[in-house]
Order: structure tokens, then sequence, then C-alpha cells
């Protein structure tokens, strides 16, 4: 306080002055060189630190949110090939056939991003000459 020569101010201006100093301390801008000199350009310096943190929270929450999201669509991917692949194996399909499936049925789900597929649903993926081919061993 008589460092900074705050011993005759106002409460008001105490107030906002350490209320700016807790501010940019809490959220690390630093002081820099050029700093509000006035009660008002304390509070507006204030709350575009506050407004700037919170943009800051959302846009990092939103990317981590992001990544989130990608992680689960590639697990349920892997998690459905694998649940085609063990139902060719069922049906005892030949080794060729299910690799012509399988890179299909990848190239369906790219493109189309289905994530929930039942035999009906596999079956109506696949091209009709593929289908007419794979019935065969049905």
């Amino acid at each position: 306080i008589i460092q900074f020569k705050l011993v005759d101010r106002s409460l008001y201006y105490k107030y906002v002055t350490s209320l700016y100093w807790a501010t940019t301390t809490m959220i690390t801008v630093g002081y820099g060189d050029i700093t509000p000199q006035t009660d008002s350009e304390r509070m507006f310096v204030m709350a575009c630190m506050l407004v700037s943190c919170v943009m800051f929270a959302y846009i990092v929450g939103s990317i981590g949110n992001l990544v989130s999201q990608s992680s689960a669509l590639s697990d349920r991917l892997r998690t459905q090939m694998a649940n085609i692949n063990r139902f060719l194996i069922y049906r005892r399909i030949p080794k060729e056939m299910r690799m012509k499936v399988r890179r299909y049925l990848e190239y369906a789900m790219e493109e189309k991003k289905k994530l929930q597929m039942d035999e009906g649903e596999m079956m109506s993926l696949i091209s009709d000459p593929l289908k007419d081919e794979l019935t065969i061993y049905f």
C-alpha cells in the first residue's frame, strides 16, 4: 500500500487496484510494460482478461471433447470390424472373400460413418455383385 502510494487513496480505488492485481496474477497474463492508469481502464482490462480466460477455457474444452469423441468413434469402428470378422469366420467364409468383404466394409463405413450394424445392415452395405458372390456361403 505504501510502495504504490495507496495510503491516501479512496477505498474504491484501493479495491479496484487490488482486484486488478489479483486478476492479473491469477490469470497469469503478466503486468506488461503498459498498465492501466485509471479505475475505468483497470475495470476494462479486468473484463477483457476474464472474457479471454473464459474463451480460452471453452476452446481447450472443445478440443478435448473432439479428441475424446474421435477416440470413441475409432474404438467403436474397431470393435465393429472385429465383430464382422468373427461373423465371417463363424460362417466359414474363405480368407480371400473375408479380406474382400472387410476392405469393402471399411470403405463403406468411412463413407457412411455407420456406427451400429447387424447382419442385415452389413449386407445392405455390400454391392450387389459382392453380395451375390457372398450369398453362396450362407
